[in-house]
């Protein structure tokens, strides 16, 4: 199941962060770090970008992860049409044996097509977006293959921009999985916006995920934007607390014929 979960912290992620903001481009970033879920927007023909972030959780029985740097690309390639890379490196702290510390996870290929264009997009009511592909076997996690479905609806008013996500998926291990966020983004027209974002989920037969995120996005050009937040949850009876900060870069690759 793709998750924008990213896992991170401290001062050395803050300094390489840091050389990160000082690379500039043209384009236009729209940060959809630090969430989970996503947004029924699309890159422009010809552009990339980037989400880049890390993260930290660690669970109530005292399992620690950390992820740097967990990855997003997104390519505009068509009119309202964009292919998305995802994976996510992840390093268990502990006393976990050496050749299980490392797992690349989240791994997987999507398109993503905005098939009614709305708010999003400059025009009026909901934007709506499919985002599919398949799921592909993650390195010292699970090998097989699965795929996912994600229905997104996005509406833009002035004080507030509200995304849903519904996500039906076959997981890795062949079971059925499905998942649902709200995304609320306050301040819109604001260099630094609050968001939210609550979530619930599962695999058949397994536990639920229930989920809180609490964070800021902010944005410093068309081109580069940062993240942070907090994200408290109840993942399969276990209590995890994840801390996040990111960034989204955009590059213009080539530009599109009128």
């Amino acid at each position: 199941m793709r998750r924008a979960r990213v896992r991170a912290s401290g001062a050395r992620i803050a300094g390489a962060l840091a050389a990160a903001v000082c690379v500039t481009a043209s384009s236009n970033a729209f940060a959809y770090r630090p969430f989970d879920g996503t947004d029924a927007a699309v890159a422009a023909i010809g552009e990339l970008e980037a989400e880049v972030g890390s993260a930290y959780d660690r669970n109530v029985d005292g399992r620690s992860t950390l992820a740097l740097p967990a990855t997003v690309l997104n390519l505009g390639f068509a009119r309202h049409l964009e292919a998305v890379v995802d994976f996510k490196p992840l390093l268990t702290l502990g006393s976990a044996p050496a050749g299980e510390r490392f797992e690349l996870a989240d791994t997987d290929a999507l398109v993503k097509w905005v098939f009614v264009p709305g708010s999003l997009q400059g025009q009026r009511g909901p934007s709506l977006a499919l985002e599919t592909g398949p799921l592909l076997p993650e390195l010292n996690g699970d090998p097989g293959f699965g795929y996912q479905a994600s229905l997104i609806v996005s509406q833009r008013s002035r004080p507030l921009i509200a995304h849903v996500n519904a996500l039906g998926a076959l997981s890795r291990t062949g079971a059925l999985a499905c998942l649902g966020s709200l995304i609320l983004e306050g301040l819109p027209a604001s260099r630094v916006r609050p968001v939210t974002e609550l979530l619930v989920g599962g695999e058949r037969g397994a536990g639920l995920t229930y989920s809180a995120l609490e964070g800021a996005i902010w944005t410093l050009s068309d081109a580069l934007a940062l993240d942070a937040a907090g994200r408290v949850a109840r993942e399969e009876h276990r209590a995890v607390f994840e801390a996040r900060v990111g960034f989204t870069w955009a590059v213009a690759l080539w530009t599109a014929a009128n």
